[in-house]
């Protein structure tokens, strides 16, 4: 399989909530004026045939009720007949057909209603695709994981692209969506990752959740002026008005928001890895769940006061966060929000926050101070659970208030930090520290880096701190040796534990 680890759990994550609800980002969108209403894609007519292939025929037989395929000594594979392919099942993958090795090509003929569900899934020959237009929709899973897909030909007529539909295309680089779409449903071009621009045509009124996650070359969507639910501004994708950040392109780096935002959608950012910088304006009043989780690029960012509500997950897994500043009028931390934010230091929760609610914090490995007001009654379970670095808490409160706290379980560290009652935290002006285990680049992540760093100690290619040969002698021996780069390698692929 071409997925990584990560890519399955999300992919299948994502597939348990589809067979609960429908997720539609519904959205009334803005406008731009470089996105073409008529598509640039061939007609249904100039499709080829079975009939105009004289390549003798290596393999034959029904893929439907009415419809029938034809793969060819050329490598094509052709679908014909009157009605839709049939739907095949996580089961059938790979059994499709018996010469799905030998495919480079399919073409779906005209006559042909709906391309099944499963139908060409990691057909890892396949580098070509010819749609007729009498295709309306194409089924879910139909060309994931397809990964040599160079090419797509989608005719006018087409309405319904599926969730997962051309998922793990990765070398796909553009698609010409035809003016009669009308709905992309979630992660439809999910890790398409070498896909670059979107235009999407004014037909279009659906575009499901993480519809193009992942999609790290991706730099601008392009919406039709005449689109009535959406909009793109310097290439970023919003609802009519541009009053919801709905979709950044994730292979963008830096980005500005406009002052007619009040919204940052579910997901707007979700794992724009290279994004470094991004200016919030004043203005904005909610940031919804998972609106920045992943974006491992990002170090710094400054929420506006005009902020009240931050949702679940919102800032998780951004491994580069050092310092972020709240703003004055939230009333709770919700659950994950800051999670495996490893690089995150210190963090000052403004006074009127009643509620630190679950794993806000977890397995924020560098946060060493945090300041909590008096305000707050309620600590949930795991909040700072492996916050290994945590040493200082400054409450704004009495001894007393503070015990008048409910703790849940799994914030154990708090029973060994220092508390400051009555206190502020000051300002901290702290050099890098290797506190973590095998951390030996003080990033606040063990990863495979710092195993290079240590062996190329080992081999006498380079120095070390005393500080970093204290994070990298993890077997504690007193010396750092090769032994000590390989326990690292084997902790940062999830093989063993550190000694």
């Amino acid at each position: 399989m071409p997925y990584e680890n990560q890519k399955k759990m999300i992919s299948a994550v994502i597939a348990l909530l589809l067979a609960a609800s429908s997720l539609p980002l519904a959205a009334n969108a803005a406008q731009t004026d470089n996105a073409p209403d008529t598509p640039i894609i061939a007609a249904a007519e100039s499709i080829i045939t079975h009939t105009d292939d004289t390549t003798p025929i290596i393999e034959c037989g029904e893929c439907g009720d009415n419809v029938k395929f034809e793969i060819h000594e050329s490598g094509i594979l052709y679908i014909y007949g009157e009605d839709a392919m049939k739907d095949y099942v996580f089961s059938d993958i790979g059994t499709q057909f018996e010469n799905i090795e030998k495919i480079t090509t399919a073409i779906i003929e005209n006559g042909v209603t709906k391309i099944g569900d499963h139908s060409f899934y990691y057909f890892k020959n396949l580098e070509r695709a010819e749609i007729a237009g009498s295709v309306t929709r194409i089924g879910t899973w139909a060309f994931a994981d397809c990964e040599n897909l160079k090419s797509v030909k989608l005719s006018e007529g087409l309405t319904y692209i599926n969730e997962f539909g051309f998922c793990g295309c990765s070398s796909l680089t553009e698609i010409n969506l035809p003016s009669t779409l009308k709905e992309i449903q979630p992660v439809a071009f999910g890790y398409c990752t070498s896909l670059k621009s979107i235009n999407i045509p004014k037909s279009v009124t659906v575009i499901g959740m993480l519809a193009f996650n992942h999609c790290e070359s991706l730099l601008s969507f392009n919406v039709s002026e005449q689109n009535e639910k959406y909009s793109s501004v310097d290439g970023v994708l919003y609802n009519k008005g541009v009053t919801k950040v709905l979709c950044c392109p994730a292979g963008r780096s830096s980005v500005t928001i406009p002052d007619t935002v009040l919204t940052i959608s579910e997901d707007a950012y979700y794992y724009c890895t290279k994004l470094t910088s991004i200016l919030i304006p004043d203005g904005v009043v909610n940031i919804n769940d998972y609106a920045f989780c992943g974006c491992t690029s990002l170090t710094s960012i400054e929420i506006p006061d005009s902020v009240t509500n931050i949702y679940p997950a919102a800032f998780s897994k951004c491994t580069s966060l050092d310092s972020i500043r709240l703003p004055a009028r939230i009333n709770e931390i919700d659950n994950e929000t800051f999670s495996e934010c490893t690089s995150l230091r210190s963090i000052v929760i403004p006074d009127g926050v009643k509620r630190i609610k679950e794993k806000a914090f977890l397995e924020c490995t560098s946060l060493k101070h945090i300041e909590i007001p008096n305000s707050v009654t309620s600590i949930e379970e795991n909040v700072f659970s492996q916050c290994r670095s945590l040493s200082d808490v400054y409450f704004t409160g009495s001894e007393e208030e503070w015990f008048n706290i409910a703790f849940s379980g799994g914030n154990n560290i708090l029973q060994k930090v220092t508390i400051h009652f009555d206190s502020h935290m000051p300002e901290i002006d702290e050099p890098h520290e290797y506190s973590l285990m095998g951390d030996v680049n003080g990033d606040g992540k063990v990863t495979a880096k710092d195993s290079m760093t240590v062996q190329r100690y080992a081999i006498k290619l380079d120095q070390l701190s005393d500080e970093q040969l204290k994070a990298a002698d993890v077997d504690k021996d007193g010396k750092t040796t090769s032994k000590d780069a390989l326990y690292i390698l084997r902790y940062s692929i999830n093989l063993a534990q550190l000694p």
